[in-house]
This record gives structure tokens, sequence and C-alpha cells, in this order.
């Protein structure tokens, strides 16, 4: 449920970026609690 939420976030969030910097590579990672890492 909260991954759900964060990945919706942060894919919002990645899609403002590329449209105000095209050029820009976007690369978002969320780190749970137990170090693993989730890339988006």
């Amino acid at each position: 449920m909260k991954k759900k939420i964060h990945k919706e976030s942060l894919l919002k969030i990645k899609k403002q970026i590329k449209k105000r910097f095209p050029k820009l590579k976007v690369e978002l990672n969320l780190i749970s609690l137990d170090s693993k890492i989730t890339k988006f």
C-alpha cells in the first residue's frame, strides 16, 4: 500500500522534472527500512 503511494508520487515528480528539463536524466529510488532499494 505505502509503496504504491510512494511510487505514484515519485513518478508524478519524475514526469514534472522531465517536462521542465527534457535533457536531464532522472533516477528516483526508494529505500525501505530493511535496506531494499526500488528504482523508478
